[in-house]
């Protein structure tokens, strides 16, 4: 679930997400590493996953190219279970700057940031930056679909980069109504090998 509250200049973004993972029991979503200390089975886990606060503030804006960069900050609250592996049990912290470039009816966008995570008491977590590229293609006034490349730093000893590819398709239902569709491809051992997901969003 996310609502989401938007002014010309701020986004303020509230994420309360539900995790059904299904793999490894000792990987937790989102690290791309394991809890070494647990002996892993293969397990179907679901629950609450941790709730995302975010802002950003638009700091600069040229209509005449439509050139547009966000600054923003995002805190992952720690409210998944450790104990089941659906989170860290700690909280962490990211800024980042997003760029948009409009080309006729598509738009060019990317992000780079750095996260901090909290550090759990049973393995080590390291710092990363971040990063993706993406563009979208408005077919008419209610559909819109793009791709995404996302990248990130490795953030355990023994995993890897992330790197994933996210297809995505956006529908207006009404001047109310947004239904969201993705399907995404993991590229390294530290992300998923698939994944889908589907949200539909009111607005008032």
């Amino acid at each position: 679930v996310t609502a989401k509250y938007q002014t010309d200049l701020w986004t303020l973004k509230l994420t309360v997400p539900y995790l059904v993972v299904g793999g490894s029991s000792n990987v937790v979503p989102s690290t791309g590493g394991e809890e070494h200390q647990t002996a892993a089975t293969i397990t179907t886990r679901s629950g609450l996953g941790d709730v995302i606060l975010g802002a950003s503030r638009n700091v600069y804006y040229d209509g005449s190219n439509g050139f547009m960069v966000n600054l923003g900050g995002k805190m992952k609250v720690a409210t998944a279970s450790s104990s089941n592996n659906l989170g860290t049990g700690k909280n962490d912290y990211s800024l980042q700057v997003d760029l948009y470039k409009l080309v006729g009816d598509a738009t060019v966008f990317g992000t780079v940031g750095y996260k901090v995570y909290g550090q759990p008491a049973t393995y080590t977590l390291y710092n990363s930056t971040f990063g993706s590229l993406g563009v979208s293609y408005k077919f008419n006034q209610e559909t819109s679909r793009g791709i995404i490349f996302n990248a990130s730093s490795r953030t355990t000893v023994g995993g890897s980069n992330h790197e994933e590819v996210l297809l995505f398709s956006d529908h207006w239902i009404d001047k109310d109504r947004k239904t969201e569709f993705y399907l995404q491809k993991g590229l390294t051992n530290s992300v998923p090998d698939y994944g889908i997901g589907i949200a539909t969003s009111y607005y008032y």
